[in-house]
């Protein structure tokens, strides 16, 4: 996804967007060997971009968050906080979420990685509580699927669908989905991060999903 050159030298951290306008305007920004004075000038993914003479690489921000039921991913009636506000950063939601499911969330301002993750069979695993037992035998379009002792209405689901995706399918076999919580995301999970708090995804876990098929 193109960003604007700015913008791309102030996710960078080296100044902000309308210092990196004048660093443009001097004529010390180079990309792919020619020198930009271009305002508005569009970075393309693998282009080559320096800053007299050194390598700019844009800085990131790719969040874990462990979303309490509480916390909205928008807008409600009252003082619900959404998870934008929750986690104060400058970063968007990876994926268009319907259900107000609990547990873990992406989040980054890393906008052609979101696209591509939002384009991506994400592993998935959720611990779902339902209206009524859950029959073994309507299984089918799941990956898989546990069943903890003694809660015959209480489901462990491995799967690529997304939360909306799984509560749909689980609405056609006549389920209502009281509870759902994604414990683990693309291998990530939920330890060390209690409930309504999020850290920051390291450097090899950002390298891991972006080699996700698809990604």
């Amino acid at each position: 996804m193109p960003t604007r050159l700015n913008k791309y030298i102030a996710n960078a951290g080296i100044c902000n967007r309308r210092q990196a306008d004048e660093l443009i305007k001097a004529g010390k920004v180079e990309v792919n060997g020619a020198t930009i004075t271009q305002m508005g000038f569009q970075v393309q993914p693998g282009d080559d971009v320096r800053f007299e003479g050194n390598v700019v690489l844009p800085t990131y921000h790719y969040i874990l968050y462990n979303k309490p039921k509480k916390v909205h991913f928008r807008r409600q009636e009252g003082t619900a906080l959404t998870v934008l506000e929750a986690v104060k950063q400058k970063v968007e939601v990876i994926g268009v979420q319907d259900t107000e499911f609990m547990g873990l969330v992406l989040l980054t301002d890393d906008l052609d990685f979101k696209a591509k993750a939002e384009a991506t069979d994400i592993p998935q695993i959720f611990k779902i509580t339902l209206n009524k037992a859950f029959e073994a035998q309507e299984v089918s379009g799941f990956d898989k699927i546990g069943f903890p002792e003694d809660i015959a209405s209480e489901i462990g689901l491995e799967t690529l669908l997304s939360p909306d995706e799984v509560c749909a399918r689980l609405k056609q076999l006549d389920y209502e989905v009281l509870k759902i919580d994604r414990v683990i995301y693309a291998g990530l999970t939920k330890r060390e991060i209690p409930r309504g708090k999020w850290r920051a995804l390291t450097s090899e876990e950002v390298i891991q999903l972006k080699f996700l098929k698809k990604l």
